[in-house]
């Protein structure tokens, strides 16, 4: 049975995946590809390839006689993953079209990442796909960026809510005939850039001074660097002065508003017996005090993808009262 030609072509479009396989092997395994010991499908493609490897059947005439088309790939979209301050993940959904009556293969593809015009990354995953006959099947690339590594790579990046990512791709699928086709792809998607709270002490007064203790407050901020606002339902913290003076506590329920600072007061109590009158004199006077502040945060941010988070924040320097 021969199939060539105009008709021949309209015929192959019409047949299901096992008529045209059928048809395939006979035509392929005909008297005039036949490779002597090579049997059934595999002498068809290896005949065929050895004809054009020959320089007797060009790629067009190879795809005529065969009634193969190239495959085709589209984006059909990208989503977040995870988000948190430490990173992001992202999935490019890639829809890989076969308007063939066998199966081929999606052998892998390479990408490059770009921040705006700076590269970031590049690389080649191996990933073996069957995409059916006459069927779209779908591939997810993973993305990954740590912000930390980001920050360091694209210089102002610190300052932006969000940044351009884009994305170069080629996947590599093995066709009958034609060998290994590459399908190039481009994706662009707009990602948001999450900074860590910043903590910082602004200053500090006396609130009651005796001559056995001295109660001060330490005036505490935090400043949001993001577009988006955050509920804290708790804040731990743990303090030390000129390194002998330990406080510590918890605070609830404070508002850190986009672009925005919260501020509240440390109290801290000291005890002239247990730290010393030298000490004591410096916490009560203009002299300059060294701290140590850290802060264990929770923090609610009403995203689907990040609805709580811990965080850990440290500051430490020295401040006059």
């Amino acid at each position: 049975m021969e199939l060539a030609g105009d008709a021949g072509r309209d015929r192959r479009e019409n047949m299901d995946c096992q008529q045209w396989e059928d048809v395939a092997m006979k035509h392929w395994t005909s008297p005039r590809l036949s490779l002597g010991a090579a049997h059934g499908r595999h002498a068809a493609y290896v005949g065929v390839i050895g004809l054009m490897g020959a320089g007797l059947l060009g790629g067009c005439a190879a795809l005529k006689t065969v009634g193969l088309k190239e495959p085709t790939a589209k984006v059909k979209g990208v989503h977040l993953t995870s988000l948190s301050f430490e990173q992001l993940g992202l999935a490019v959904q890639v829809a890989v079209q076969n308007p063939n009556a066998v199966s081929l293969t999606l052998a892998g593809y390479d990408y490059e990442l770009k921040l705006g015009d700076t590269p970031l990354l590049s690389g080649l995953q191996e990933q073996a796909v069957t995409v059916q006959c006459k069927s779209e099947s779908l591939v997810e690339i993973p993305v990954t960026l740590r912000f930390a590594e980001l920050f360091d790579r694209v210089q102002g990046l610190v300052h932006q809510d969000s940044t351009d990512l884009g994305l170069a791709a080629n996947l590599w699928v093995d066709v009958p005939v034609l060998g290994r086709t590459k399908i190039p792809l481009k994706a662009s998607h707009k990602v948001p850039v999450l900074k860590l709270p910043e903590l910082s002490i602004e200053g500090v007064r006396a609130k009651m001074v005796s001559l056995t203790s001295a109660e001060i407050g330490l005036q505490v901020r935090v400043r949001n660097p993001n577009s988006l606002g955050f509920h804290i339902p708790q804040l731990s913290y743990a303090l030390t002065l000129q390194d002998k003076v330990p406080a510590n506590g918890v605070l609830q329920d404070l508002q850190l508003p986009a672009h925005g600072t919260a501020n509240f007061t440390l109290p801290v109590t000291v005890d002239v017996v247990k730290v010393g009158q030298a000490l004591f004199s410096a916490l009560t006077s203009s002299q300059p005090l060294k701290y140590d502040l850290k802060a264990d945060l929770k923090i609610g941010t009403g995203l689907d993808l990040l609805r709580e988070a811990s965080v850990h924040l440290s500051h430490r320097g020295q401040i006059t009262p």
